[in-house]
């Protein structure tokens, strides 16, 4: 994994031009899937919460026409609530990750100054706090088994950009993204943990470098002032 992203990052420091910076932040609807050993659901009665997330990164051209690349940090929360009805327990979790992601998307059109974009991409993640509520009672989860491996999240979803100067633009993001499996092992067997989530933000795309006409309008050429002058 660490050798890929080293080459990605080599290869796309060929490029010079286009270069842009990113910043977002929204909202990651989530739930927890828990599996046994024999594939039989746990915890099914379990429903999704809503929560925040926070994002930035830089982004340019990758070779081909109308694709780019972007490495981006995010901070995400997850969670999960819900009542046992055999138990009367009320479950709760909410945990908070710091995730390295690298993405790719592709401008399928435009609509005047609209670009529509479909995106994908792997986000790798790492627990910054966690904490299971039952009954009121709350339980640090950061260092449980499941919870405390590095989860590798796949995603893909699309985007929306619209200019609003010479330098930025805004976009709008959807991106539909599950964790693959995080293992516990218990005297009960085996027992999978995948995180699903649902994302949706809002953010500014912001240029490195003003366009090459953009310079030459303003900085006119030594022959251009010379006309001026006769």
């Amino acid at each position: 994994m660490k050798k890929f992203i080293l080459i990605i990052i080599l290869l796309t420091g060929l490029h010079t031009s286009a270069q842009q910076l990113y910043a977002e932040g929204g909202w990651t609807i989530s739930s927890f899937d828990f599996e046994n050993s024999q594939g039989l659901e746990e915890l099914d009665f379990l429903q999704s919460v809503t929560q925040n997330y926070f994002g930035v990164g830089y982004r340019r051209p990758f070779f081909a026409k109308n694709l780019q690349v972007d490495f981006g940090f995010t901070y995400n929360s997850y969670g999960a609530e819900g009542t046992d009805t055999v138990l009367n327990n009320t479950l709760e979790w909410d945990v908070d990750y710091v995730g390295f992601n690298l993405t790719f998307d592709y401008k399928l059109f435009s609509v005047e100054d609209l670009d529509f974009f479909i995106k994908s991409g792997a986000s790798l993640e790492w627990i910054v706090k966690g904490k299971q509520t039952i009954n009121n009672q709350v339980f640090d989860i950061k260092n449980t088994e499941e919870f405390d491996e590095t989860p590798l999240f796949i995603r893909g979803g699309a985007m929306l950009t619209y200019p609003v100067s010479d330098r930025s633009k805004l976009f709008l993001k959807y991106y539909y993204g599950k964790s693959l499996p995080l293992e516990n092992t218990t005297n009960r067997g085996t027992s999978d943990l995948k995180i699903e989530s649902h994302m949706i933000g809002l953010g500014i795309l912001m240029n490195l470098a003003p366009k090459k006409e953009n310079i030459e309008d303003e900085n006119p050429s030594e022959e251009n002032n010379e006309q001026g002058l006769k």
